[in-house]
């Protein structure tokens, strides 16, 4: 992934030569005539550089889905959104030169444009837990961790900083909850949201009051 320009364009930028003839023969100030790079040169160093960038992105991505916030000025901004290909381009740009700005400055522009992309799986997986048949869901912590464990948890639901203690024995299928924390416990909730995650589920924090009155965790069946 190219930084700079000039490891695109190669070397560094030339600086605009400075030729002078005085205005008499031995006589008068220099009269001074620049020669650097016309507005095409750089029309055309910025476009290889743009294109650079959205060539080298995709593979640079953990996951190509991943949305991307572009922050720069207008005509850069355009540029690369012609170019880029494979991207998740998110449409709203944060406007201006970024370079100096302050990456917390950034980062919450870039999140406001996001936020709503990663909210909107967890708003539908609400909108099916009031929807889906009781059997096609569980809503105690027994029942989710043993059905993680098989596989059958699409959807996990869990409250803010949900804790329930106890042990499972996956082999004997032996689940004990525990009405205090000893040495040999686990939290039954964040075991369930390990094998949830692990047999390829999804697992979503939802806000306090989303499920269902003294629930710390809602699982969704896959079939």
């Amino acid at each position: 992934m190219p930084a700079r320009l000039e490891e695109v364009v190669g070397g560094e930028k030339e600086p605009a030569s400075l030729q002078h003839h005085s205005s008499r023969a031995g006589d008068g100030p220099a009269v001074f005539h620049g020669h650097g790079k016309g507005h095409d040169d750089r029309d055309h160093e910025l476009t290889q550089f743009v294109r650079s960038i959205a060539k080298a992105l995709p593979d640079a991505l953990s996951r190509p889905e991943l949305p991307v916030v572009v922050a720069a000025v207008e005509r850069t901004a355009s540029e690369f959104r012609t170019r880029a290909r494979g991207l998740t381009l998110v449409p709203e740009t944060i406007e201006g030169d970024p370079d100096g700005a302050e990456l917390r400055a950034l980062h919450e522009a870039a999140w406001s444009s996001v936020e709503p992309l990663f909210d909107a799986p967890r708003t539908r997986a609400l909108e099916r837990l009031e929807a889906v048949p009781p059997r096609n869901m569980s809503n105690t912590v027994a029942d989710a961790v043993r059905e993680a464990f098989a596989g059958q948890v699409g959807t996990l639901l869990v409250a803010p900083d949900a804790r329930v203690w106890g042990s499972y024995d996956p082999e004997a299928d032996q689940l004990e909850q525990h009405e205090q924390r000893s040495p040999s416990s686990v939290d039954l909730v964040g075991l369930a949201t390990t094998y949830t995650l692990q047999r390829g589920g999804t697992v979503y924090e939802v806000e306090p009051g989303a499920l269902p009155k003294d629930t710390p965790a809602v699982a969704l069946h896959r079939f």
